[in-house]
């Protein structure tokens, strides 16, 4: 149902879409931890459509309230509470459950779409993606969306869909064996600059 959601969001946006991958990756044969940056209501269904197979995604509990999409939502995926200290770690504890289940997570480190969001500067990652990955020993793999935040900024009530092509970057999976809990602030400064650099690039 959520792939069908993705795909229809897109031809009835006219969207171009491109996936590219820096290395292949064989999604079904491992679990991953996907962490990818957020500048758009879009980044939902580019991941979609994006990421083959069942995955789950950690996303604001106000996505619930999306009309058809948010039903789903709430039933298949797992939504934070940012306002709460317990919501918070409720979420992290099903991520983790969601893990041991071979069932691969995506988060969105920052946490929230940040507020100048007029061009695709990233905001601080939150530990919590790069916890989950080291408790697990479960690879990382940094995603880039590099467009969305020109196809659909966030702007209130002033937002509506620019035509721009849309694209998702694959970055080579990060590897979490060996690392402990003291290791969570290098993952995440490697996992920032990864695609900090990559929206650099492509935003020139």
């Amino acid at each position: 149902m959520n792939k069908v959601w993705a795909v229809w969001t897109y031809i009835a946006s006219f969207i171009y879409f491109k996936v590219e991958y820096k290395v292949p990756i064989n999604h079904k044969a491992q679990t991953y931890v996907y962490c990818a940056n957020h500048t758009s209501y879009m980044d939902i269904p580019t991941l979609f459509l994006a990421i083959p197979g069942y995955f789950n995604i950690l996303g604001k509990a106000e996505l619930g309230k999306v009309p058809l999409f948010g039903y789903m939502y709430r039933k298949l995926y797992i939504s934070v509470n940012r306002h709460s200290p317990e919501a918070r770690y409720k979420s992290y504890i099903d991520a983790l459950d969601s893990l041991d289940q071979n069932r691969s997570v995506a988060f969105y480190p920052e946490g929230k779409i940040p507020h100048n969001n007029q061009h695709p500067k990233m905001g601080d990652f939150k530990d919590g993606p790069f916890k989950a990955a080291i408790e697990k020993q479960i690879p990382i793999i940094p995603i880039t969306i590099p467009y969305n935040w020109i196809i659909l900024p966030d702007k209130s009530k002033n937002t509506r869909v620019h035509w721009h092509k849309c694209g998702i970057i694959f970055h080579k999976p990060i590897e979490t064996k060996g690392l402990t809990l003291d290791d969570v602030t290098n993952l995440k400064n490697r996992v920032y600059q990864i695609m900090d650099d990559e929206l650099t690039k492509l935003n020139k």
